[in-house]
């Protein structure tokens, strides 16, 4: 469903009562059109009538309509890492042409904290990263377990096997 459409389906859904249903409907819209700062106010303002604050902070945090509680509110749900906070915001690219000079700002001010409680250069969506080898007792401590469900099962079997014939006879 186009952008436009989708907004004007979630509005619908608004004045129809249905927050839940607006909220689905625009979370899904930023994560396909992560730089529309429309939708994203948007989003928040559900989230505001809904008494949500935090998300109400996450998702206008590129506006200048957002209260200081809900920013502060934001903050604390990511215990104040920038990082996590970059993250939470789903934002895509470079702070250039975010579509407002303050959410400009405000990116770059994020991505700064983020560099520096990391201590090296922090992109907004962060490759995965490989996973680390296991220890060596993790792979061991995996082998005994599987060795005594596999014992448990076979003693249950002839057990079980026993018990039949038992019946038979």
């Amino acid at each position: 469903m186009p952008v436009e459409q989708t907004l004007a389906r979630a509005e619908h859904l608004l004045a129809t009562g249905d927050p839940h249903g607006a909220r689905v409907r625009l979370r899904s819209l930023v994560e396909h059109a992560p730089r529309r700062l429309d939708v994203r106010e948007r989003l928040s303002e559900v989230y505001r009538r809904l008494g949500e604050p935090q998300e109400a902070g996450r998702w206008g945090y590129l506006s200048e309509r957002t209260t200081p509680e809900e920013l502060q509110a934001f903050e604390r749900a990511h215990r104040g890492d920038a990082r996590r906070m970059m993250r939470a915001l789903r934002w895509d690219g470079a702070e250039d042409g975010a579509g407002s000079a303050f959410a400009e700002q405000r990116l770059r001010d994020l991505r700064a904290r983020a560099e520096e409680l990391a201590g090296e250069p922090w992109a907004w969506r962060r490759p995965r990263t490989e996973l680390e080898p296991a220890p060596w007792w993790a792979n061991v401590l995996a082998l005994a377990v599987v060795g005594v469900v596999l014992t448990f099962l076979v003693v249950g079997a002839v057990t079980v096997v026993r018990w039949l014939v038992g019946l038979v006879l």
